[in-house]
């Protein structure tokens, strides 16, 4: 039984080694559209043969008990331990893997969606390194440069919502300014927009957005079409020449509506970003060609 136990071992750490090479496959060629990795083989083949062999592993472990039952009451006892924690073992085992391709096919179907929207335009994904949040800047480093195409400039986005810019590289980094900077903004001109039930409505043809405190955004002096009142939950929808990449891509949502007593029909908008940097497990940037 003892070569049964190696044998379904051996199925699992397999199939284990098989899934790594192909995820590191897939990590190599994420940004290269020609060689892009097939995630489907991950979907079809190792997901699924993953359990099927911890579930081999649970049932030699059943009969290995059986078989062992006449050794003594020590014998028995040291085995299950050892089988309990190499179960443990395969289930954190699994668990990471899966998450993993989780993660890649989730990087995968946003590059791919890019490349669609944008021909003409190369992204390429990078990995969030650190992010500074401090009351002097509103900045995230990355870990990918110039090595990757990587240039000054360059937006950065997640999901299809823009995060911030590129302001400096170097061969393997690069520092984004977040567009929630409040000390030296990145204003975006958008659109502000209300969903109805009859579509959409215009409510301000144009605004800046830009950064203020607490990671938060805002739009000063808004101008109302047809003097039609913003309200909390209209939409900002960026329409720059800037930020060409990011058109009709939404900024975020109004939160809070402050009316000016002074001039009647403008408005100063409080917004709350699309997207929380903190949240985002990775950023896409467009490199140069």
């Amino acid at each position: 039984m003892a070569t049964v136990h190696m044998n379904t071992r051996r199925w699992f750490w397999a199939l284990t080694v098989g899934l790594t090479l192909w995820m590191a496959i897939a990590v190599r060629w994420i940004d290269t559209p020609s060689r892009a990795a097939n995630f489907g083989v991950g979907e079809k083949l190792f997901i699924p043969l993953l359990p099927l062999s911890r579930l081999l592993t649970f049932i030699q472990y059943r009969i290995h008990l059986v078989t062992t039952s006449f050794v003594g009451p020590q014998g028995p006892q040291k085995d299950l331990a050892a089988l309990q924690a190499e179960n443990r073992r395969l289930d954190n085992q699994l668990y990471m893997l899966t998450n993993q391709y989780v993660y890649m096919s989730h990087r995968f179907a946003l590059l791919e969606g890019e490349r669609t929207r944008h021909p003409e335009l190369k992204f390429v994904t990078a990995n969030i390194a650190a992010i500074d949040q401090s009351a002097s800047a509103q900045l995230c480093t990355l870990d990918k440069g110039t090595s990757s195409g990587i240039h000054r400039g360059a937006i950065v986005q997640y999901d299809y919502v823009p995060v911030g810019k590129v302001i400096s590289e170097s061969p393997f980094v690069s520092t984004v300014r977040l567009i929630t900077d409040p000390f030296r903004p990145l204003r975006i001109n958008a659109q502000l927009q209300r969903r109805t039930p009859s579509g959409i409505q215009i409510i301000a043809d144009t605004c800046q957005v830009h950064g203020i405190a607490n990671g938060m955004l805002a739009c000063d002096n808004v101008s109302a079409v047809h003097t039609i009142p913003p309200e909390i939950g209209d939409t900002l929808i960026v329409r720059d020449l800037e930020w060409h990449a990011m058109d009709g891509a939404i900024i975020g949502q109004v939160t809070k509506v402050a009316h000016l007593e002074s001039q009647p029909l403008l408005y100063d908008l409080n917004i709350r970003p699309a997207v929380d940097i903190r949240s985002c497990p990775f950023v896409l940037v467009q490199v140069a060609e």
